[in-house]
């Protein structure tokens, strides 16, 4: 039994040795088998992913990025709006009356489409950031704020305000 486990262990040991050469031409299916070169030039950068204990108004605050950098690849603002739609980042925006105890309150609703969940959660809040701009919402009114809905099952993800998008 011994020979049999300490065989099958040599010939495992034998392949991912000689994994290297005989994958020279193709990509590399062992991590055994890269140059040592290799791994010291990678960009080892993570902007897709999402610190779980880091609140999204401050995640990426000390990236420079403004929504006129977007704005101004386009003609006019209501083109990179368009653009959103063709995307399918954006379905729909209206305005809702909402009952907050005070009176009836108008809101604006921006219905988002499926191509927004696919987005990181940076590119996430630039779409929000551009809606904001674009459209002047947090900045005419002292409490102003607008809900993102889903377009598909209708139920709010989450709200802007002058401090920043919040998910749900």
């Amino acid at each position: 039994m011994r020979k049999l486990i300490s065989a099958a262990f040599l010939s495992i040991i034998v392949v991912a040795c000689g994994a290297g050469t005989a994958a020279a031409e193709g990509p590399k299916p062992w991590i055994f088998s890269w140059w040592p070169g290799h791994w010291s030039s990678l960009n080892l950068e993570k902007p897709y992913f999402e610190p779980g204990k880091e609140p999204h108004n401050t995640q990426w605050d000390s990236i420079d990025w403004a929504p006129d950098d977007w704005i101004m690849q386009h003609e006019t603002e209501l083109q990179l709006i368009r653009s959103f739609y063709r995307a399918e980042v954006i379905s729909d925006q209206y305005v809702d009356r909402e009952w907050f105890g005070l009176g009836r309150e108008i809101m604006p609703v921006l219905e988002v489409g499926p191509a927004f969940y696919r987005l990181g959660g940076q590119d996430k809040r630039r779409v929000a950031d551009t809606f904001d701009q674009v459209y002047d919402i947090t900045g005419n009114k002292l409490f102003g704020m607008y809900v993102l809905v889903d377009a598909r099952t209708g139920r709010r993800v989450g709200t802007y305000t002058q401090y920043g998008l919040s998910l749900q």
